[in-house]
């Protein structure tokens, strides 16, 4: 069986990630957990909840945007911004609950995500 962590180097650190997601009538719920290799039990741990697209299905997942959370340039940028906000990986994990707010301080256009 395929694992479904992915590996990830940011600033010389080794991290893993999972996405998985959720479908809610008409919006999408994404959960990004992200911990240090080594200590899995202090995850960063990012909720989403994005609109269904007709075609697309979850557009954190399929879009060909920038904010596609499978690229993992946009996934070192959202450990960098956890790190800046007090997350280490080694003693204490963070639940953000707004991942948009996330997305958007990083300068992502996300009205087009946004559930109506």
């Amino acid at each position: 069986m395929k694992s479904k962590l992915r590996n990830i180097n940011v600033n010389g650190l080794e991290f893993k990630y999972s996405i998985s997601e959720k479908y809610e009538r008409t919006k999408w719920s994404t959960k990004l957990r992200i911990f240090r290799s080594g200590y899995k039990n202090y995850p960063l741990e990012i909720h989403f909840e994005s609109r269904d697209d007709y075609y697309l299905g979850n557009l954190l997942l399929t879009s060909v945007e920038k904010y596609n959370l499978h690229k993992p340039g946009n996934i070192r940028l959202i450990i960098e911004e956890g790190l800046r906000q007090g997350w280490d990986g080694e003693i204490k994990g963070i639940v953000i609950e707004e991942g948009m707010d996330i997305l958007e301080g990083l300068g992502f256009e996300i009205d087009d995500l946004k559930v109506t």
